[in-house]
């Protein structure tokens, strides 16, 4: 019922408490306690207000409409549209033309993404609620105009779903995040304008220093470092114009980066880390769900990186010993041959070794057991259920990528690696 609270007070701005219990049959008095809970959520989490009586959401413009287009986009997933006021056909139309006058991609997540972006301005303009102190760029704005004017068809469809004339300043409320002087549409023009203006040239050099050193740092080619670059500065400036993908207000956890931390944890590590840095540098928002949407940006648009990093972790050996017998280390070993291919190239342990000393002496860097072993030196020990879980899998990943960066570690020297990785030990977990 919380949820459905923010999105009735939305669609029905300046009810009164009353009206809002009368609207979910409940009493004022727990209409009132359950506002005071959505309050404190939105404070700390979204810097925003749950005002009453009239109730609406108090706060920064740009915080308000994010909040209700990564809402709205969490919970009518797929192909629902929840605005009644606002055909989707002719929105889709109008969409589709202003991505093709700024060369943007056309894909059902853009569109389906923009849409409800625009939905949201759309709304919170015909409540007059402009972005205030917004200085947009006039020329993206008149080009855009005069590219609508020429299509009078779309362009009356467009102002009348608006409650006041169609302009430049009213055009760039509804798109404020593609009106921003400092985002731009491809590299030649971020590039241009990083030698005019200040706050493009620390970004550009920000994040160009960021992709330069991850390449290097774990022996990664880059084949499209402009797209990256260009991705990560717009992204960074889009801020409150994008609906993240990892899910804000529900909680949920977005799967690239959750495969991404586990099969690349040390990437993952200083990628979060480098992107945290440059955020602080620039003064931008570091707010974990933004960071995350950085990384995400980051990880989708390096060409072939998953293969490279993962090809650069050469193969792993592991010795798996079995307490029960050796059928059982058997079945073990080829569940985990499923899992990890050729990454790790695992040995079933015979009756030959039964110390220690003999395992310190064994060639393989991984030494996989069913049952609690104590460290051995220069060995990385996991410690696995008897059937292989989800936790395993995850020891079995930070195994490999410690046992890698320990490597380069001794062959690079302690820059910028540390040696704590040596005599590792992953105990069970149910």
């Amino acid at each position: 019922m919380e949820h459905s609270m923010l999105e009735h007070i939305f669609f029905n701005e300046g009810i009164s408490v009353d009206e809002l219990a009368d609207y979910f049959h409940t009493s004022t008095s727990t209409t009132y306690r359950r506002i005071r809970a959505i309050d404190s959520i939105l404070v700390t989490d979204f810097d925003l207000h749950f005002a009453t009586n009239p109730c609406c959401l108090k706060g920064e413009e740009e915080k308000i409409r994010h909040f209700y287009a990564q809402y709205l986009s969490e919970k009518y997933k797929g192909v629902s549209w929840p605005f009644d006021s606002i055909d989707e056909g002719t929105l889709t139309k109008i969409v589709i033309f202003v991505m093709k006058a700024f060369n943007e991609p056309l894909d059902f997540a853009i569109i389906r993404n923009v849409k409800i972006l625009m939905s949201v301005s759309i709304m919170r303009v015909n409540q007059n609620h402009p972005v205030e102190f917004f200085d947009y760029d006039r020329e993206k704005a008149a080009y855009l105009l005069a590219a609508l004017e020429d299509d009078e068809e779309l362009y009356k469809k467009f102002d009348g779903l608006l409650e006041r004339n169609l302009d430049e300043a009213v055009l760039s409320d509804i798109f404020y995040g593609y009106a921003q002087r400092n985002v731009h549409f491809d590299y030649s023009a971020l590039l241009s304008a990083s030698f005019v203006t200040p706050e493009v040239n620390r970004s550009h050099l920000s994040f160009s220093r960021l992709v330069e050193q991850l390449s290097k740092r774990f022996n990664i080619p880059v084949y499209n470092r402009e797209h990256i670059i260009l991705n990560l500065h717009n992204t960074a400036h889009f801020e409150n114009f994008e609906i993240y993908v990892e899910s804000v207000f529900f909680k949920s956890v977005n799967p690239i980066l959750e495969v991404a931390e586990a099969h690349m944890p040390d990437f993952f590590s200083a990628a979060k880390e480098g992107l945290t840095h440059v955020l602080h540098e620039l003064s931008f928002n570091v707010k974990n769900d933004f960071i995350n949407h950085l990384l995400y940006t980051l990880i989708i648009h390096w060409k072939g990186l998953p293969q490279f990093y993962l090809e650069k972790q050469g193969q792993v050996k592991a010795l798996l010993i079995s307490n029960l017998d050796i059928y059982h280390a058997q079945i073990s070993k080829e569940l985990l041959d499923v899992e990890f291919g050729s990454q790790i190239d695992i040995k079933v342990c015979n009756g030959s070794i039964t110390s220690l000393d003999q395992l310190a002496e064994y060639d393989a860097e991984v030494i996989i057991a069913n049952f609690p072993l104590e460290p051995i030196e220069n060995k990385i020990v996991v410690s696995i259920n008897s059937v292989p879980n989800r936790y395993d899998i995850k020891q079995l990943r930070e195994a490999i990528s410690s046992y890698s960066v320990f490597s380069r570690w001794k062959s690079q020297g302690p820059e910028p690696i540390s040696p704590e990785y040596r005599n590792m030990s992953y105990p069970i977990q149910s």
